[in-house]
């Protein structure tokens, strides 16, 4: 429920985001390097889905009269909103259009309204300095994302792709899921935007949410069976939590425990040899550690490797070597 200054309350039904996907309706082509954040426009017939948004993520809404004071408030924001732009929602209202939902917001003259949970939090009057501003949106949503620019040779779905990467190496995980809704929307039938959410909700251990992604990929697409292994791997993560963060340890040197947990945090780390080199070393030396978990975890780690991996037809004679 928004309730404004004046009492007015918007209620309805609160749109959750999915797995892997930007809360309904937020502007997520603006996580874009360089590119202007799409400003929506506040009325009477959008105001109550827009400032049902504010209980999602904060919302910026410029007051206005004019062209001019709207083009002055709004150029001051982009320039603050820079590595917030898919975390803060931008609109704009003609104040002397709209007079009743002006005075509701609480619009007593041309200004810009902080507004997050359905509270009005504080009044910019665009005069502010950029960094005063920013510093006001790293407190509400954290600090800022550097996105940087993406070759525009590539095709469109290889930039989205890009960026997506880029900003899941910054573990900006709530930018890299609203650019995946973005590409899905505009690319539906291409099974890489779906992967890429189950890899993004891994990178953050949310295992269910990630097997329902999984779920809508056909189990007959090359990727399924990578990112089930992928999950499994990430499963028995997290049972061991925390994880080594260093794989400089002699493998030979370390107990059973910590040989698993060092091939497991290899794998976290992408490191996919030595994840294979301490599990083939813990099966040599226990075969029946962890219930034969050794393994089950190197046919897992084979198969998450995929085909086309430089390595994997070498390790997978290796294995076979070593089991018959």
């Amino acid at each position: 429920m928004v309730i404004l200054q004046d009492g007015t309350e918007y209620s309805s039904e609160s749109t959750q985001a999915q797995p892997g996907q930007a809360p309904s309706g937020a502007q997520t082509q603006a996580t874009q390097a360089n590119q202007a954040m799409p400003t929506q426009v506040l009325d009477n017939q959008n105001a109550q889905d827009i400032l049902q948004q504010s209980l999602q993520m904060p919302l910026i809404c410029v007051g206005h009269q004019n062209d001019n004071e709207e083009n002055g408030l709004v150029a001051t924001l982009e320039q603050a909103m820079e590595g917030f732009r898919d975390r803060v929602l931008l609109v704009t209202l003609d104040i002397s259009a709209h007079p009743l939902l002006a005075q509701q917001i609480g619009f007593m003259r041309p200004s810009a309204k902080l507004i997050m949970q359905g509270q009005v939090l504080a009044e910019l009057s665009g005069q502010e300095p950029v960094d005063q501003i920013r510093s006001l949106f790293e407190r509400m949503v954290g600090p800022a994302v550097d996105v940087p620019a993406v070759d525009p040779n590539l095709s469109e779905e290889e930039q989205w792709i890009t960026r997506i990467e880029q900003l899941r190496s910054q573990q900006a995980w709530q930018e890299a899921e609203a650019c995946i809704q973005e590409a899905s929307t505009q690319f539906p039938n291409n099974v890489t935007f779906k992967a890429l959410a189950t890899h993004t909700l891994l990178d953050q251990q949310r295992f269910e949410e990630a097997k329902l992604v999984l779920g809508t990929i056909d189990q007959a697409d090359a990727c399924h069976a990578q990112l089930d292994a992928k999950i499994k791997f990430f499963e028995l993560g997290a049972e061991l939590n925390p994880l080594p963060q260093s794989l400089d340890e002699d493998p030979a040197g370390l107990n059973d425990d910590d040989l698993w947990a060092h091939a497991i945090a290899a794998c976290y780390q992408s490191d996919y040899t030595q994840c294979f080199e301490s599990l083939l070393l813990l099966f040599k030396r226990n075969s029946s550690y962890r219930e034969k978990a050794p393994k089950q975890a190197l046919q897992w780690l084979l198969t998450l490797m995929g085909p086309d991996h430089a390595d994997v037809k070498t390790l997978r004679r290796r294995l076979f070597s070593v089991l018959h």
